[in-house]
Parts: structure tokens; sequence; C-alpha cells
């Protein structure tokens, strides 16, 4: 649920805010491949 909210907060233009989230969920999961490279994708937009 948390990486459903970060995705739309980037979505909708509170980059920073999901970036932030998604980071914490990393710092929670670092085993998550996916959220990892979902994570680098953002920060390079």
């Amino acid at each position: 649920m948390l990486y459903l909210q970060g995705s739309a907060l980037v979505e909708i233009g509170r980059t920073q805010e999901g970036i932030k989230l998604l980071e914490n969920l990393l710092i929670k999961f670092p085993d998550a491949d996916y959220l990892r490279l979902v994570l680098e994708r953002y920060k390079k937009n």
C-alpha cells in the first residue's frame, strides 16, 4: 500500500515526498530489488 502511495505521489508531481517514502520502504525491505529499480528510475526523472 505504501509503495502505491509513493508511486502516486511521484506521478502527480509531489516527487520529493514520493521518493522519500520509497526510500524509507527500501530501508525497511533492503532485499526488494524491484523497489530499488523503481526508485532509481524515479530519481533519474
